[in-house]
């Protein structure tokens, strides 16, 4: 589910990817990243942990799309990704 939403999510920027398949590789890197995190409990309430997720996406962002965004764009790319992974973990506990 997750993985889909930010496909859908990053697809909505189509102008910092090469193709649709850095799209989905992105996805799956970001999933990665969420997947020990999301195993926590309450990470959603714990800003500590928001912070980590946070540098972890930033972190995929900028490996891969950097120079084809600036820095704010990177910055309000992983804003809307942790508001929609916040979202959709916070309806699955």
């Amino acid at each position: 589910m997750i993985l889909d939403i930010l496909y859908d999510l990053l697809a909505t920027k189509e102008k910092f990817f090469q193709s649709y398949q850095e799209i989905q590789q992105i996805a799956k890197e970001i999933v990665k990243e969420l997947g020990y995190y999301t195993k926590v409990a309450d990470w959603d309430r714990k800003e500590y942990l928001k912070a980590k997720i946070r540098a972890a996406v930033k972190k995929v962002l900028i490996k891969v799309i950097d120079g084809r965004a600036s820095y704010t764009e990177i910055e309000q790319l992983s804003i809307d990704i942790m508001t929609h992974a916040e979202t959709v973990y916070a309806l699955q506990q």
